[in-house]
């Protein structure tokens, strides 16, 4: 039954999914630090004290990584890519969590063991028939690298956490007067001109002395560090190699293609010749009529003895077609617009159609040639089937080999030999890898998350089968564990240089921005202070909350802003994960319509939504108040091991 459990797990989707919205989605919030231990005294952050380590920081920014790989299909795209950006991003997930872990602690704000196990209960990936399944927790949590005391400790903490968010949110209401004001405020137009101050221009004329890198060195020098690293044993099962091993004979291929000739047929084709008067949809009565017009004249010198070619050549709009006679060649259902197809296969061979009207403008059509719906030769389409039958099989026995693997890797947790001589698998031995390598079988964070977890690294188990990708998995165990290295000064001397420049760069941008605040503030003309510091002058009209054509960080502080008075400009500055600082000048407010209520006649603004917000702004003032320090060497470029 265990096998066959496991299996189910693997094979379903909804589970898996649900399994990792459920159990991963934690780290990227709440509770980073009880899911791991170790790591040394480097720390990435600090927030109100407690240090975050630098692998958990590791960790967080390749499941960011992960995440956004997973959502686009396997490569992330240039603009989403930023390393910068993720780390930002990654850094930002680690404070809210422990801000939100202080939050919790500090209101005594706890989940008693029966409330646990009735949530527990009811969570359907845990459940059989509608009824909590002992085996199939156990079996979860153990696939996912938990062990039931780690598991419950967290879900403890995100129900707490849960219950916090719920006070804020659950506890909202919303007067009849409250609703026309949210309108008011959400359909707002602003105006504002923002001063883009860059960092890059400052940072390219920075210089550092080298003492001032060995200094800073010595005294930060247990924040440079090499991730901890191992050697692993595995043994890796694809379907791919298996399908390289197989081999068909054409008997067997010609037997499946006799079994499956429906699926090897070729759907009826059409040649046809075409004439447009092109129209663009929207296009008005008049217009219609004249292309109408047109293309009716045009039909009428064919039916007076004129050739179709002739005439699309004379008159035709199709610059792809009319050259050629207006002919298109052959083509299947599908590949023509609607109204164009439903016309060209309903007519006799020869036929010439009436005036057909698409989105393109009016069409004749004539059909010159019909090829009848007939069957693929099997020579056609012998190595397609070949390729089937191959895959088939692979497939076949990828699931019975990763069922022997599964249950010889779980009966003998201290060793793959059992497995690898139940199976006849090869055991494989890696170089040293870390969270940073990005090759070979580690280039998966599954590994490095497997390898480094309490059940292998700690208890020395076999790992649980881990999926890499469609129908390939790993089974590991640990060889060879060092924790994390100090880094020489060589190894490190650029980062640092870095370091330091970025510092004092920031320090002299941040030193002009304040001077050109004081300077607007007093009068001085925008443009007049722009080209003082080389900063950026951009004018922002009309913008809305909904505005996308400038950065959300800039719609967000601009909305933020009181309403300017003619006392005083009102003035606020944003800083980009690049660096660069902006400030903002309101010039003007615009407050929308009182309509309270939206297109489909529901209100625009309900309780849940003031109580996300409040929520939100309740996280935002926790983290302004929250003591952080940054580790900045995690901000900058890997280094490698």
């Amino acid at each position: 039954m265990l096998s066959n459990l496991r299996e189910s797990i693997k094979q379903s989707k909804v589970i898996k999914f649900v399994l990792l919205v459920f159990i991963c989605a934690p780290f990227a919030l709440f509770g980073i630090n009880s899911y791991f231990g170790g790591g040394g005294s480097a720390y990435a952050v600090k927030v109100n004290g407690n240090k975050v380590p630098v692998n958990v920081f590791d960790r967080e920014y390749n499941a960011q990584r992960n995440r956004l790989r997973q959502a686009f299909g396997g490569k992330i795209p240039e603009g989403f890519a930023s390393e910068d950006l993720l780390k930002q991003q990654a850094l930002e997930s680690l404070i809210t969590g422990e801000v939100l872990n202080d939050v919790v602690q500090g209101h005594n704000i706890v989940v008693s063991d029966q409330s646990l196990a009735k949530a527990i209960v009811a969570t359907e990936v845990f459940q059989v028939d509608g009824r909590f399944d002992k085996e199939r927790y156990t079996v979860q949590l153990r696939s996912s690298g938990f062990t039931e005391e780690s598991f419950e400790n967290q879900f403890r903490h995100d129900v707490a956490v849960q219950g916090f968010r719920d006070a804020i949110v659950r506890s909202n209401f919303v007067l009849n007067n409250e609703t026309a004001v949210a309108e008011r405020l959400s359909r707002q137009i602003r105006n504002a001109t923002v001063l883009t101050f860059k960092l890059d221009p400052i940072l390219e004329k920075m210089q550092i002395e080298d003492a001032d890198v060995t200094a800073f060195f010595d005294e930060n020098s247990a924040n440079y560090t090499h991730p901890e690293r191992v050697k692993i044993e595995y043994i890796e099962l694809k379907s791919d190699t298996l399908k390289d091993q197989i081999e068909v004979s054409e008997e067997d291929a010609r037997a499946y293609f006799e079994g499956n000739a429906q699926n090897y047929r070729v759907p009826e084709e059409r040649s046809a010749s075409h004439i447009l008067v092109s129209l663009d949809e929207g296009a008005g009565d008049e217009e219609a009529d004249a292309a109408l017009q047109k293309i009716t004249q045009a039909k009428a010198r064919i039916d007076a003895g004129e050739t179709f070619e002739d005439v699309a050549k004379d008159v035709s709009e199709d610059p792809g077609s009319a050259e050629a006679g207006g002919s298109l060649g052959y083509f299947g259902r599908g590949a023509m617009v609607p109204a164009f197809e439903e016309s060209a296969f309903s007519l006799a061979q020869g036929e010439l159609s009436e005036p057909v009207r698409s989105s393109f403008g009016y069409h004749l059509i004539r059909v010159d040639e019909i090829r009848e719906e007939r069957g693929k030769a099997f020579e056609d389409v012998q190595s397609e089937i070949i390729d089937v039958l191959q895959q088939q099989r692979a497939d076949e026995a990828f699931f019975d080999q990763s069922e022997l693997l599964a249950n010889a890797s779980y009966e003998n947790p201290d060793s793959l030999v059992p497995a690898a001589e139940t199976g006849a698998f090869d055991i494989q031995v890696s170089d040293w890898i870390d969270r940073l390598t990005k090759e070979g079988i580690a280039a998966n964070p599954a590994v490095i998350n497997a390898a480094l977890s309490q059940e292998v690294l700690q208890a020395g188990n076999n790992s649980e089968p881990i999926e890499l990708g469609s129908n390939h998995v790993v089974v590991l165990r640990v060889q060879e564990h060092e924790g994390p290295r100090p880094k020489s000064l060589d190894e490190v001397r650029e980062v640092i240089s870095d370091e330091l420049k970025r510092k004092a760069a920031t320090e002299l941008l941040e030193a002009n921005v304040d001077s050109a605040q004081t300077r607007i503030l007093a009068g001085d003309a925008l443009t007049e202070v722009a080209g003082s510091y080389e900063a950026e002058v951009a004018e922002a009209r009309d913008l809305t909350r909904s505005t996308t054509e400038v950065a959300s960080n800039v719609i967000t502080a601009l909305f933020a802003m009181p309403r300017p008075t003619d006392d005083a400009p009102r003035l606020t500055t944003v800083t980009n994960p690049s660096g660069d600082h902006e400030i903002i000048v309101l010039h003007s407010v615009t407050d929308g319509a009182e309509d309270a209520e939206s297109e489909g006649g529901q209100p625009s603004i309900d309780a849940t939504q003031i109580g996300n917000a409040e929520y939100a702004a309740a996280l935002r003032a926790l983290r302004s108040k929250a003591l952080v320090e940054i580790n900045q060497q995690v901000l900058q470029p890997h280094t490698g091991m």
